[in-house]
């Protein structure tokens, strides 16, 4: 087990921060404040763009404003982010190298962290510096116009930068930085980021780019263990993926192949953008049984609310539930992020409540008898999943009789908690678009749940079990609605409380 493993993307706790020119300690701001914490490897991402990096990268383009006309910048953290990774870099000093020195001091492993695909520079307007000469030389081999229809929704119009990996030149670009990174500074592993924007091939043409992806990985999988052959000691190779084996596959990653044949010693399986309880972590640790790949479950530090679709923080006892869960489903470690990005303060400094988090969640023993909140993510669009919603969350009960499964994985060993008299409330809120009362049963783990007298906020009724039967590990959770009417069923949550 690797405890936490933590991924920084390096601006909000000091590149963007910190007046040019950054010193090194500021710049290693982060990586100090996790010291006494359960955190084992700090991870680094060192993209600015898709193209261009924090370090003196000789494959492609440093981010350090030399590029940008007259030194006008889009947003003044773009402008302390380069000015800062110049003063860097004219002192002779490599930003991977500094991260790496100090993380070892303490006591960590530092594995930078490489975005795949990142396509923050397809604001065409908003994000020019971005994009680097080598992706405008080369249109081509961009993704372009061939985009799916849901980033059109998301980015209101179609062309992207993301790079082509059908293309051999991309291929061997982004092996030669990996190559570079690994094999030139003191790293012990390294994070290969597919989820962050997860487009790799042209529109329709994920399936056959496939074995091109398989025989990539094989080739950085081989890469890294000569290097760490030469090094005397193994590099880990994490990739971050989809939270299930079928989003993986729509978007060209064989994850199973990766498993089977050893690509990956890390794999962690989450969604984007806000905290999702539901990834399927077991089913990635059944894949991987009788192999040495470790399955890590991820958590972001936002949530999607149920209320208004607004971007909250998960409260510690949110944190609590997803590690729990994932601990239970088998994970072999808990990954955090942009845990940093998304803090309180930005680690300006570390809040004590995160504090707090970062020394409880990465071990299953600190978790016990712990306050939790376990949920059910809504999609961000609000579209039910028959309606190309990206998320469980909302179902739309429209047929009388039929009923809607919803599972969710508890990590708390309630029996042995009511044994141990520690236990004070099990709690199962459902929260709907309308009152439910008379309109709908409900059913967790084969047992029907009485029913409540709904409360009411703003245009939401929530009906509320005290004492549910929930279970360690998986339940089943069946909605059925019982006459003509149609009802969303928008918020599903558990909360476990202790003496």
């Amino acid at each position: 087990m690797h405890g936490i493993l933590f991924n920084s993307d390096g601006g909000a706790g000091a590149l963007y921060h910190f007046e040019p020119p950054i010193s090194p300690e500021q710049l290693c701001n982060v990586v100090n404040q996790l010291v006494g914490t359960q955190v084992s490897v700090f991870i680094q991402s060192v993209n600015h763009g898709n193209d261009q990096f924090l370090y003196d990268t000789k494959v492609a383009q440093v981010y350090d404003g030399r590029h940008v006309p007259g030194g006008k910048f889009e947003q003044d953290n773009f402008r302390k982010w380069a000015l800062n990774v110049r003063s860097l870099l004219d002192r002779d000093l490599d930003p991977l190298a500094l991260w790496a020195e100090r993380t070892h001091e303490l006591g960590m492993q530092f594995w930078p962290s490489m975005r795949m695909n990142d396509i923050h520079n397809d604001w065409v307007d908003r994000r020019p510096s971005i994009r680097s000469e080598w992706q405008k030389q080369n249109p081509h081999l961009m993704i372009g116009e061939d985009v799916p229809d849901v980033y059109v929704k998301c980015y209101e119009h179609r062309f992207s930068w993301a790079m082509d990996f059908a293309h051999e030149q991309v291929r061997r670009r982004k092996f030669a930085l990996i190559d570079e990174m690994c094999a030139e500074r003191d790293v012990d592993g390294f994070e290969m980021d597919f989820l962050s924007h997860p487009m790799y091939f042209r529109n329709g043409h994920e399936q056959e780019g496939m074995p091109l992806l398989n025989d990539f990985m094989r080739r950085v999988r081989s890469r890294l263990d000569e290097i760490g052959r030469h090094k005397g000691r193994k590099l880990t190779l994490l990739a971050r993926v989809g939270p299930t084996f079928s989003e993986c596959e729509q978007v060209g990653m064989d994850v199973r192949t990766w498993i089977r044949e050893g690509l990956v010693d890390v794999l962690q399986p989450m969604s984007r953008s806000c905290l999702d309880m539901n990834a399927d972590v077991a089913g990635f640790v059944e894949a991987a049984q009788g192999t040495a790949v470790e399955v890590a479950g991820g958590i972001e530090y936002y949530v999607q609310d149920y209320g208004g679709g607004k971007i909250t923080r998960a409260s510690i006892e949110m944190m609590r539930g997803a590690a729990a869960s994932f601990w239970r489903q088998g994970a072999g470690s808990i990954y955090l992020f942009n845990f940093d990005c998304h803090a309180l303060n930005r680690f300006h400094p570390m809040a004590p409540i995160e504090r707090q988090m970062l020394e409880q969640i990465g071990s299953p023993q600190t978790l016990c008898a712990k306050d939790k909140h376990y949920f059910i993510t809504r999609d961000a669009q609000g579209l039910s999943p028959d309606a190309g919603g990206q998320m469980p969350l909302p179902v739309n009960l429209t047929e009388p009789g039929v009923a809607k499964l919803l599972t969710f994985n508890v990590g708390d060993d309630l029996d042995a908690a009511r044994r141990a008299g520690t236990l004070r409330s099990v709690t199962l809120a459902l929260t709907f678009n309308a009152p439910p009362a008379g309109r709908v049963a409900v059913t967790l783990n084969g047992r029907r749940l009485p029913e409540s007298e709904p409360t009411t906020h703003l245009h939401f009724s929530t009906l509320t079990c005290s004492d549910a039967p929930v279970v360690a590990g998986r339940n089943d959770l069946r909605v059925t609605l019982t006459q003509h009417g149609g009802l969303y069923l928008e918020g599903v949550e558990i909360r476990i409380n202790y003496r």
